[in-house]
């Protein structure tokens, strides 16, 4: 006669031991990869909208980038935060200041300035000037400050990295053909400094350098761009200091 034996208590406890070990090892690789996806698809948006920003910024004009990247952390989308941050560039180990003097975009008598620091997080702007003028910019070991006096424009200051690093003042008129004046005036302060000024026949009597010596390029008519170090960060949060996403790209813009 057979006898069926059933499990002990021992037994079932065993089993039932080993059953709460295999639903715990499930549910803990569940939710590692739950975590580990929700993390890789944040990455990825971050990325994305990275991407999508720098590709906006190559669309625009120089002086539009600038406005547009001076450093300022604002919302994208709910839960993505994004920095942009645009500079002057130029192939030297310096800091470089931008400054492009070009005729208004609808063919009126006037002219428009303006000038970007080394930093990117200020831009000067004189629209639609019909005047001479002289732009000031001091330079001291570690600051700087740039205006024009009596234009109703606020000056801009700053400070410079306490380091060695010449300063490259760089003077775009190539897009200029008023008939004004427009005097630099450049106190270095004992740091080195640097002018690069482009011009053509035309306006290159109207355009003078005090202070230092300038550099001219003239009749470089194909240079009426701006090359610009483009910064995107991305945060999944306000505070600015863990990004998610970080792009860098060199920019040619039209001035």
């Amino acid at each position: 006669m057979n006898k069926t034996r059933g499990m002990t208590l021992i037994e079932i406890l065993a089993a039932l031991s080993i059953l709460a070990l295999i639903a715990g090892f499930l549910l803990t690789s569940y939710g590692f990869s739950f975590k580990h996806n929700k993390k890789a698809e944040r990455m990825l948006r971050a990325s994305f909208i990275a991407q999508t920003k720098m590709e906006r910024l190559q669309s625009m004009d120089a002086l539009s980038a600038y406005y547009e990247g001076r450093g300022r952390l604002v919302q994208d989308s709910p839960g993505y935060y994004v920095q942009t941050l645009c500079q002057p560039y130029i192939p030297e180990d310096c800091h470089p200041f931008s400054i492009v003097i070009k005729d208004m975009d609808d063919a009126g008598q006037g002219y428009v300035l303006y000038a970007v620091p080394p930093g990117g997080m200020n831009v000067f702007l004189l629209e639609d000037s019909t005047d001479d003028i002289s732009l000031e910019l001091s330079i001291s070991s570690h600051s700087y400050s740039l205006g024009i006096p009596g234009s109703g424009q606020a000056d801009i200051n700053g400070t410079l990295p306490d380091d060695n690093k010449k300063v490259v003042v760089v003077v775009n008129a190539v897009g200029y053909s008023g008939s004004h004046h427009i005097t630099f005036s450049i106190i270095s302060g004992g740091r080195r400094t640097e002018v690069k000024l482009y011009d053509t026949d035309r306006n290159s009597q109207l355009i003078s350098v005090t202070g230092i010596s300038e550099k001219r390029y003239s009749n470089f008519v194909y240079r009426d761009y701006s090359m610009i170090r483009a910064l995107v960060k991305v945060f999944t949060d306000e505070t600015g200091v863990e990004p998610k996403a970080v792009l860098e790209s060199i920019l040619r813009l039209q001035n």
